[in-house]
């Protein structure tokens, strides 16, 4: 995964854009579960890392960035462990995705976007096979199109055993499935949900390997707000994420409030969905 990733981040510099050139790492945050990046230029990254035990790791890897340009972050993050140098490296990749997902930036590209509510269900139907790949909130919008619905995590079924029944008042062909038994799913399924946290471990690697030619490949969260053309080009057919729409101000509510990042991040992002 490491490797996919370094790659991502070679598209992004081949343009020799000046501005992502330019760009210094000023701030950032670790609170709770997220990890917020910004530029000095009014960027910024958001992402989810539920390992508390990773955090302090994370937050000494960041103080080396303040102050430093892009391409020497990455050299930075090499020098890391794989698992840390893998979400450090998906925190700046986001970060200079924020700069070509700009809706200027994504008409040039002539990308299919739509900012809002999204048609994404159009895609599933009763007779689909839908495995979720990291249990969330989307959960309840997939189990409400009548699908066969799948739903595995890397944490253990008790964490969930509330939610898998309310989601069965809703759809009865509903099925937890333990992380270690993806593979035999992963084969069966038609379509896919994908948490964009899976970009900081190795488990996507696993579903592009197994899964069907055909089958409908989906990521979420605001962990997959990279450059959409990146995720197209491995096999993602959609992408349901999140973006900051006023940085400016987003980052004073930050140094400004109680840190309920969970509030600020609601008034402050706004749902963009990407369709290859």
């Amino acid at each position: 995964m490491k490797e996919l990733l370094y790659k991502f981040k070679e598209k992004l510099f081949q343009n020799n854009n000046i501005i992502i050139q330019n760009t210094s790492i000023k701030k950032f945050v670790i609170h709770n579960d997220w990890i917020i990046l910004f530029s000095d230029n009014k960027f910024c990254s958001f992402l989810l890392v539920f390992d508390k035990t990773k955090h302090s790791i994370l937050s000494q890897a960041l103080n080396r960035f303040i102050g430093k340009k892009l391409s020497r972050c990455f050299e930075i993050a090499h020098t890391y462990s794989d698992e840390i140098s893998q979400i450090l490296y998906v925190s700046l990749i986001n970060l200079i995705s924020s700069y070509f997902n700009q809706n200027s930036e994504l008409n040039k590209r002539n990308v299919n976007y739509s900012i809002g509510k999204t048609n994404i269900t159009d895609y599933i139907d009763t007779n689909s096979k839908v495995l979720i790949i990291g249990f969330g909130g989307i959960a309840k919008t997939m189990a409400k199109t009548g699908c066969y619905l799948y739903i595995t995590d890397m944490r253990p079924e008790s964490e969930f055993t509330q939610k898998i029944k309310d989601l069965k008042l809703i759809n009865k062909n509903i099925e937890f499935v333990p992380y270690e038994n993806q593979l035999e799913y992963i084969k069966k399924c038609s379509h896919f949900v994908i948490t964009g946290s899976i970009l900081t471990n190795s488990g996507l690697k696993t579903i592009l390997d197994n899964a069907g030619q055909n089958t409908f490949k989906m990521m979420y969260g605001p962990s997959a707000s990279l450059m959409p053309e990146l995720l197209f080009d491995i096999g993602i057919n959609a992408i349901l994420t999140y973006r900051i729409n006023d940085i400016m101000t987003f980052e004073n509510e930050l140094n400004n409030s109680d840190l309920d990042i969970e509030r600020i991040l609601k008034n402050s992002q706004e749902k963009i969905t990407y369709i290859k």
